[in-house]
């Protein structure tokens, strides 16, 4: 089961990797991005109807429902949340035996166009996702 706050490119990205693998999956979007949420569900669900019963993934809607899953211990294997430190704290404290993986902080997406100015591109790619105390000489930007 994954958990994401308002962050719908995780929908997407996480039902490939579950089909990928040939898992099951249960998803949970924040309410700040439910049409969103509901718009890509539907587009996963019409792309599964061809090779897998479409129950495979499945979008939960309200947290309640987080709260009665948790209790599964027997049919749920991992519990994903993606999102701030206080989701992934309230995940892994009412998960139970339930294993966790969670993180410390957000994950940072950024797209590079192939017609960008390279040196920008680096310094806003390297901003983004490298403190400023790592050694950067190893940073190589390829379009």
């Amino acid at each position: 089961m994954v958990i994401f706050e308002s962050r719908p490119d995780a929908l997407p990205q996480v039902a490939a990797l579950s089909i990928a693998s040939g898992n099951g999956l249960m998803l949970k979007g924040g309410k700040e991005a439910k049409h969103t949420n509901q718009m890509l569900f539907g587009l996963v669900q019409r792309a599964l109807e061809k090779y897998c019963p479409t129950t495979a993934v499945q979008l939960i809607t309200s947290r309640e429902e987080i709260s009665d899953l948790l209790k599964l211990h027997e049919f749920i294997d991992l519990v994903i949340p993606r999102g701030s430190s206080q989701l992934v704290q309230s995940i892994q404290k009412a998960a139970g035996s339930i294993p966790v993986m969670g993180h410390a902080e957000g994950i940072c997406h950024v797209y590079v166009d192939k017609g960008c100015d390279a040196e920008q591109a680096k310094r806003i790619v390297v901003d983004a996702k490298v403190l400023s105390s790592f050694d950067l000489s190893h940073v190589n930007l390829r379009h």
